[in-house]
C-alpha cells in the first residue's frame, strides 16, 4: 500500500525539478529569441543598404527571405510560451474548481506564468 505523504512528496519534488528545468529552458529561448530579433534588425539594415545600392534584386529577395524566416521562428516560439500559460491558467481553474483547492500549488503557477510572459516580451 503506497502512503499520501510519499506520493505528495514525490510530486513536490517532481514539480520541483520540473519548474527548475523549465526556468533553465526558458532562460535559453529568451536568449536565442533575443539573438534572432538582433540578427533580423541586422538584416533589415542590410537589405536597405543594398536597396540604396540599387544591388541585384534577387540577393535583396534572400535577405528578405531570411528575415521573414526568422520572424518566423520568433512568433513561434512566443506561442509556444503562449500555449505553456494557456494549459497553466486551465490547470490554475480546475484546482480551484477542486474541493479541496491547493492555494500553494495555484500559488506557483501564477508565478510561473508570470516569469513566461515576462519571457515573452
Amino acid at each position: 500500500m503506497i502512503n499520501n505523504k510519499d506520493t505528495d512528496e514525490m510530486t513536490k519534488i517532481d514539480k520541483a525539478e520540473a519548474t527548475k528545468n523549465a526556468s533553465r529552458e526558458n532562460h535559453t529561448i529568451r536568449k536565442s529569441k533575443r539573438a534572432t530579433v538582433n540578427v533580423i534588425k541586422n538584416l533589415q539594415k542590410t537589405v536597405k543598404i543594398l536597396k540604396k545600392q540599387k544591388s541585384s534584386i534577387v540577393l535583396v529577395n534572400e535577405y528578405e527571405n531570411a528575415i521573414a524566416v526568422l520572424n518566423d521562428r520568433v512568433k513561434l516560439t512566443s506561442g509556444n510560451f503562449n500555449a505553456v500559460i494557456s494549459d497553466m491558467r486551465e490547470t490554475i481553474q480546475l484546482e480551484q474548481a477542486s474541493e479541496n483547492p491547493d492555494t500553494k500549488k495555484v500559488r506557483n503557477y501564477l508565478d510561473a506564468i508570470a516569469k513566461l510572459e515576462s519571457a515573452c516580451v
